[in-house]
């Protein structure tokens, strides 16, 4: 998928210059952002995801990302997540705690966070829940988001974006 069209798809306050990239394999890089929009993000198969450009040799394209940092946002991949993160079996499904996420994106400690499913429900959780919080892909290979303990209106299935709320 077109880079471009995945960060302008979403909401975006602050644009920067360059784009932090972190590989599963501990690589880390950054990109200029135009380099990095006039990408694509490999989404299936093996290494995914994965950052390839025309515009950059291929021995330079980042394979298996962790994560990535845009402006004010990051990018996430569950996927590489439940190999390098603590993984909780809640359930009979591999979960992996929020709190980890959002530690490593560097989002940890906000007062509220906005989620938003595909389908566009929404929910607005405090900070002191989001210990209670837990993402895993469910049957339809899409995330769900659910906290331990909280009514059933606080699971967002079809996850597509968290924003920190200040």
């Amino acid at each position: 998928v077109s880079l471009r069209d995945v960060i302008t798809s979403l909401p975006q306050e602050i644009v920067s210059d360059s784009v932090f990239i972190a590989a599963s394999d501990g690589l880390e890089k950054n990109e200029k952002s135009d380099i990095f929009l006039s990408g694509y993000l490999k989404i299936t198969g093996d290494d995914s995801p994965a950052f390839l450009s025309e515009d950059i040799p291929k021995g330079m394209w980042v394979k298996s990302i962790y994560y990535f940092l845009f402006g004010n946002s990051a990018y996430f991949s569950v996927k590489n997540g439940l190999t390098l993160l603590t993984v909780s079996d809640i359930e009979n499904r591999d979960c992996i705690s929020l709190n980890d996420i959002f530690k490593v994106c560097g989002i940890a400690g906000t007062q509220k966070y906005f989620f938003k499913a595909t389908d566009d429900y929404s929910i607005e959780i405090d900070s002191a829940s989001i210990e209670k919080g837990y993402i895993y892909f469910n049957d339809d290979n899409g995330l769900t988001v659910f906290f331990e303990g909280m009514p059933k209106n606080t699971t967002v299935k079809n996850l597509m974006l968290v924003r920190t709320v200040e």
